[in-house]
């Protein structure tokens, strides 16, 4: 486990910590191969893309705003990540822009 840790220990994914890197080495081969966007974001963007699913599968009418609001984030960053979870085909809109829901596949 990270930093010799048990499991037992990290009961929340959150409570591991944000910016320190678990293993640098597969960290610098993912940098070099571009699979990277920068270190240190991936368990935050695993999080806030699992919220997102467990949100829109709550309320699939539910906006980018209201997610926004109810995420504490940007606009903007609800929007790069429905694009992701859109391409990954995660999500799918169903109807129109304005009166569809989200489906989470």
């Amino acid at each position: 486990m990270y930093e010799g840790c048990t499991a037992n220990r990290y009961k929340n994914v959150t409570d591991i910590g944000g910016d320190k890197l678990r293993n640098p080495i597969l960290a610098d081969v993912f940098g070099r191969m571009r699979l990277m966007e920068r270190r240190g974001s991936g368990f935050k963007k695993i999080l806030d893309a699992y919220e997102a699913e467990e949100r829109y599968k709550e309320n699939p009418s539910l906006t980018q705003v209201e997610l926004s609001e109810i995420m504490d984030k940007s606009r903007r960053t609800v929007q790069m990540l429905m694009k992701e979870l859109l391409d990954e085909g995660t999500i799918e809109r169903i109807g129109s822009k304005k009166k569809g829901s989200w489906l989470v596949k």
